[in-house]
């Protein structure tokens, strides 16, 4: 018995380091792929939230300043941050909003409504029906802000609230 512990015991150990290590070698290999994979802008599919049409990278306004916002209707921060924008969105004018969530599309449509965003033609709502967001741009918080540059290159990524003074250095 003694001798089969002896044995088994080593065994068991160098399984869950081998397991442990390999956990901590594939989610390296995933946040590598992630950071090289969003250097430049890259393809997404949503749907508009105004006109239930596919939004990709194709449609997007060329030679301006795009700003991804992940966001969550009932986080306290994403309502705080889309309060900014809309109050300062003549700053914005050379640029373009896009608001991501996954939640329904009727409680999507319920905060359009609350801060008037149909009338911003720099803001678009896009539902993420398939959760692709994650996938694409790795693990996010409410809200995350992603800056890409008028060449689609990454300007910035913040997680989590980020002042208006320093979104709006990232149009200059």
């Amino acid at each position: 018995m003694k001798r089969h512990l002896k044995i088994l015991i080593p065994f068991i150990l160098f399984c869950g380091i081998f397991f442990m290590v390999f956990k901590i070698y594939k989610n390296v290999d995933q946040k590598n792929r992630i950071n090289l994979q969003i250097k430049n802008l890259p393809k997404f599919e949503f749907i508009d939230l105004i006109t239930k049409r596919e939004f990709t990278k194709y449609e997007l306004k060329r030679n301006t300043t795009t700003f991804f916002i992940y966001f969550n209707t009932e986080c306290e921060y994403c309502n705080y941050e889309i309060e900014k924008i809309v109050s300062n969105i003549d700053k914005f004018k050379n640029s373009q909003i896009l608001l991501v969530s996954f939640e329904e599309q009727q409680v999507l449509r319920a905060f359009v409504e609350k801060y008037y965003l149909t009338k911003y033609e720099e803001i678009k709502v896009l539902y993420d029906k398939d959760l692709k967001f994650e996938e694409l741009f790795g693990d996010c918080v409410f809200p995350s802000v992603i800056v890409y540059d008028d060449n689609n290159k990454l300007v910035k990524f913040y997680k989590g609230k980020v002042n208006m003074d320093i979104l709006l250095k990232c149009l200059n």
